[in-house]
């Protein structure tokens, strides 16, 4: 994409009326929507006070927004085809440090982590805190994953430690902590294999998991990046699921998740952070920059 950028640390496809838009979030306050065909800036959202520290989308009564949240303690979600706040959520005194819509009792709720552990779900149209999911731990959640195993909604959490956790959000309960990194987890996807649905983790301990959700159990154990894995997801080629992680050591490789081995290593020209699949292809958020990877 034409202009060069701070570090992308967190990006996300969301379809806008005019075709897929990307959003990117470097370490300042402002949170820039791309077309994705062009590379051309559509739209900026500043921060109201500080950084922007939080990024997903959310589909609330029909339409497909994105939430975002900043250091005012709020979450805002905003219209990706005109920039333009829809809503701000008051979220009290405590800073969010990840977002994921969650499915919850046949309703789509808005998950934010903050630093002390706790993870709340909003109502994302009227910002009330709907569900509590108590700090397991007194360190700070840094990422999020909402899975659906047999029709019944999960939440993945990771804190900043190799912690990670699998919540019944209904009942607001732990069900599985997963158990095997040794370093703290960075990136977390859900991934189709053989009929079953898993969890994959990236972690600094430069690998890739997979959990089985129902059971808690780990699957498969990717070795192969030689430095940090900071991302991970996964890419839909015809009949096939590709998993895609990246990282520190200037790598996106490209997963077998059936053969648990690497199909492909592209080397890349900075250290990865964040990545975002989109029909076939990744975007690569870098310390640097964006790429866009056809993997056609």
């Amino acid at each position: 994409m034409g202009e060069r950028l701070e570090p992308v640390e967190a990006l996300c496809a969301i379809e806008g009326t005019h075709g897929a838009l990307l959003a990117t979030v470097g370490y300042g306050d402002t949170l820039r929507l791309w077309d994705s065909g062009t590379g051309e800036t559509r739209h900026t959202i500043k921060a109201r006070i500080g950084t922007i520290t939080a990024l997903c989308t959310i589909d609330v009564d029909g339409r497909t927004l994105l939430a975002s949240a900043d250091s005012d303690h709020a979450i805002r979600l905003s219209d990706p085809d005109t920039g333009e706040d829809v809503c701000i959520l008051e979220v009290g005194d405590w800073s969010v440090r990840a977002l994921c819509p969650v499915s919850t009792g046949g309703r789509i709720l808005l998950a934010a982590a903050d630093d002390n552990g706790v993870v709340r779900l909003h109502d994302p149209e009227s910002g009330e805190v709907l569900h509590v999911l108590p700090a397991e731990r007194e360190r700070a959640v840094l990422c999020l994953c909402s899975v659906v195993v047999d029709e019944r909604a999960y939440l993945a959490t990771a804190w900043d430690d190799n912690a990670v956790a699998l919540w019944d959000t209904e009942s607001t309960t732990v069900v599985h902590r997963l158990t095997g990194h040794t370093d703290w987890v960075r990136g977390m996807c859900v991934v189709s294999l053989q009929g079953r649905t898993l969890l994959a983790t990236a972690a600094e301990d430069r690998t890739v998991r997979l959990w089985d959700p129902a059971t808690g159990e780990a699957v498969a154990s990717l070795k192969g990046h030689t430095a940090g894995v900071s991302a991970v997801c996964a890419v839909a080629l015809d009949t096939r699921t590709v998993l895609v992680s990246a990282g520190d050591d200037r790598t996106v490789r490209l997963w077998d998740p059936e053969l648990a081995h690497a199909s492909a290593v592209i080397p890349v020209r900075s250290p990865v952070r964040s990545l975002a699949p989109h029909n076939r292809r990744v975007f690569t958020g870098l310390t640097d920059g964006l790429l866009a990877l056809d993997l056609s």
